[in-house]
């Protein structure tokens, strides 16, 4: 997978310790997962400067390298 693919939301959401991959699952179901001001869905990727909200709380990713990146896609 290359950089440029993004994240999977649920992966993304977890990763920010907002809660598991499988209830953010069930939050994007739900319709509560925006990805820049328009509604995520299963299959959305995130990149690196996408800003995500859950319940319009602006979700915090830590800083990484950009081989720490890499390896995070993979």
């Amino acid at each position: 997978m290359q950089a440029e693919n993004g994240i999977q939301i649920n992966k993304y959401i977890s990763s920010s310790g907002y809660c598991s991959r499988r209830e953010a699952d069930v939050l994007v179901a739900q319709g509560r997962v925006m990805i820049n001001d328009n509604l995520a869905l299963p299959e959305s990727r995130v990149l690196a400067q996408d800003k995500v909200y859950v319940d319009d709380e602006l979700l915090k990713q830590k800083k990484i390298s950009e081989q720490e990146y890499a390896d995070w896609l993979a």
